[in-house]
């Protein structure tokens, strides 16, 4: 496979340990002020995977709605399957109503896995499937499930018109009447230069609007791999190219997406390493970007923080793996709400 998009893969935690059923959990905390907060009150309460003796990697994606959790897991097998857990809040705590069985999906181990690529909104959920280096002649797609009376049941699946090998699905994000779908192995117009696709709602269902490409395109740049939106404000990621990584940043109006500015974000220089953003959180004037590193030097990941300042993104502080006594160790996951910030290693 090609050296790069194994990389992309790694560092972006996409790989999967099917070699053995490791079950996860999901702890859940109680979330104060904004919709978007981790800001940590006490602890609520913590889930098992409902079948726990074959669930791998149960909670490697969670999407939670105010009375609402969905939890995806892979049920252990040859093949593994795809399981998508229902839970509805009762008497202040979560209770499993559901499950659904995807066995179809193009490359389980990747389906839903991030945190940004399972996305609720109301009784919708929006779920990415990506396309991997080890499933080439698979479309990368987005299982679009309902929960009605009966339950869950998928109602949709998109995909990237039969382009091939796109990643379509690798993140997702969803605001008011936007949602937007990263594709960041996408040859357009360069090779896996990345392309982000832009969904409006009309009456009531989303419709392809147009699709966005790097305002700097590079060989191996997989813009879309990692990206944010908050209200009218879309920030999308570039990386593991010959150049440093960037973040580019666009306005969503009415009728279409208009490109702002582009920041690049500092590496060491070392010959052989390759850096990749694995996730970028925007809350205002504030901005987060977790950065993960593979080659030589044993570099840590890190995180950096910036402020909006005049007009300008300042950069404030960088917070290293290493200084946590983790060293090497790959960054999960980051959020952001006003001046607290969580970070997982």
């Amino acid at each position: 496979f090609d050296l790069r998009r194994t990389l992309f893969s790694a560092l972006l935690g996409l790989a999967c340990h099917a070699d053995k059923a490791e079950t996860g959990g999901v702890d859940l905390i109680d979330v104060q002020s904004s919709t978007r907060a981790l800001v940590l009150a006490a602890h609520a309460q913590t889930l098992s995977a409902p079948d726990d003796s074959t669930n791998i990697d149960w909670g490697r994606g969670i999407a939670l709605g105010p009375e609402t959790l969905l939890v995806r897991g892979l049920l252990f097998g040859d093949p593994p399957t795809l399981v998508v857990h229902l839970f509805e809040r009762s008497n202040g705590a979560f209770q499993l109503v559901d499950d659904i069985l995807l066995p179809d999906s193009a490359y389980t181990q990747y389906f839903g896995r991030s945190r940004r690529s399972l996305v609720l909104d109301g009784d919708t959920a929006y779920i990415g499937d990506p396309n991997t280096p080890n499933a080439p002649n698979m479309n990368g797609r987005v299982h679009v499930l309902r929960r009605d009376a009966t339950g869950l049941a998928v109602v949709d699946v998109w995909d990237d018109d039969g382009i091939g090998v796109t990643g379509y699905g690798a993140q997702i994000a969803l605001s008011g009447d936007v949602l937007v779908i990263g594709a960041p192995l996408e040859s357009d117009p360069i090779h896996e230069s990345g392309v982000v696709y832009v969904y409006r709602r009309q009456e009531g269902t989303f419709v392809l609007h147009e699709k966005l490409t790097s305002p700097l395109p590079s060989e191996w740049g997989y813009f879309g791999g990692t990206l944010d939106l908050q209200g009218e404000r879309l920030v999308i990621a570039s990386g593991l190219s010959p150049t440093d990584p960037l973040l580019h940043f666009f306005d969503v109006g009415q009728t279409e997406v208009s490109f702002v500015e582009t920041l690049p974000l500092e590496t060491p220089d070392v010959d052989g390493s390759y850096f990749v953003p694995v996730e970028v959180w925007l809350d205002g004037g504030h901005l987060l970007v977790a950065i993960n590193s593979a080659g030589p030097g044993d570099i840590p990941s890190w995180v950096a923080a910036f402020r909006r300042e005049n007009g300008t993104w300042m950069a404030v502080q960088t917070l290293s793996a290493e200084v946590e006594n983790t060293p090497g160790g790959n960054i999960i996951d980051v959020a952001l709400s006003g001046n607290t910030a969580a970070i997982g290693w």
